[in-house]
């Protein structure tokens, strides 16, 4: 749900680290949370030993002074990447989650909206206010995804030119918040080929596989097989999927892929496919692969 903790999630991927997550509540209060940071409430939050890191701009910081390579800070691109990143952040992302909140209002926490506004100092809008917050913004939100379709129109692969920065772990979590909790705001997306082939290289090229190949090597005992059969990917939507046949059943290495693409929030499901004329033992997951 946090779209950066999504892009936290990009980087420690990107550079092929080793991490563990929890899942704190979306709203206060947040017990084990804000003791640990002095008060910080927000998501996501770096723990390196006895040090945490709060804000993604410090976490990114933190993991390139620890981890320069592969590098999300090129110097030849650096300028030009922090402007589209503060773009993308703030200009591009504010209209975004008016849009997406207003849009999805039924399906998210009943004390959000109040929680934000008082975090902020401001009262708590009614869900009439939202949703019209959601349509006063939706132009402002269509008028720059076209812009960032434009500036891949040159043939760059990345967002700020031929190599990854963190304009695109910026650009990406604002985008990617638009389906974060249902898909019905996708067609805002359709059409645009250019950066659907860029979301592409993002997340399933650079920086999924390098993150899941990554735990392989670490521990290739335990996790060199059992990997998922399929990956399918659908429009902005991607899952693993595991393919079990009659009478075939999880061993436990491809439990511990299962449990483990659960802990880090990956989309993945066990698909069981029957003989013709049998009943289907039905599948476990999110159910992309079965439309």
């Amino acid at each position: 749900f946090s779209n950066y903790s999504e892009k936290a999630r990009l980087a420690l991927g990107y550079k092929g680290l080793t991490w563990r997550s929890v899942t704190i509540p979306p709203t206060v209060p947040k017990p084990d949370l804000t003791p640990l940071t002095g008060g910080y409430r927000r998501t996501p939050v770096l723990q390196v030993g006895a040090d945490i890191y709060c804000d993604t701009a410090l976490i990114l910081r933190e993991l390139e002074r620890r981890f320069p390579t592969p590098t999300l800070c090129p110097a030849a691109h650096m300028a030009e990447a922090n402007m589209i990143a503060y773009w993308a952040e703030n200009q591009l992302f504010r209209p975004m989650s008016l849009y997406v909140s207003g849009s999805n209002l039924d399906v998210l926490p009943k004390n959000l909206q109040a929680d934000r506004s008082q975090m902020r100092g401001l009262a708590i809008p009614s869900d009439e206010t939202v949703r019209r917050a959601a349509k006063r913004n939706a132009p402002a939100v269509r008028v720059q995804i076209r812009w960032i379709e434009d500036l891949l129109s040159d043939g760059r692969d990345w967002i700020a030119g031929p190599a990854v920065t963190a304009a695109d772990l910026a650009v990406y979590h604002a985008l990617w918040f638009l389906t974060a909790r249902t898909d019905r705001l996708g067609f805002e997306l359709y059409g645009y080929t250019r950066i659907g082939e860029w979301r592409a290289r993002e997340i399933l090229i650079e920086l999924l596989w390098q993150f899941d190949f990554q735990r392989m090597l670490d521990d290739p005992l335990h996790h060199c097989s059992g990997f998922p059969d399929l990956l399918v990917w659908n429009d902005d939507q991607y899952e693993l999927v595991e393919v079990k046949g009659p009478g075939d059943r999880l061993q436990g290495h491809q439990r511990r892929w299962q449990a483990y693409f659960s802990q880090i929030g990956l989309p993945a499901l066990v698909l069981y496919v029957s003989d013709v004329g049998q009943e289907n033992r039905g599948s476990t997951g999110s159910g992309l692969a079965q439309k």
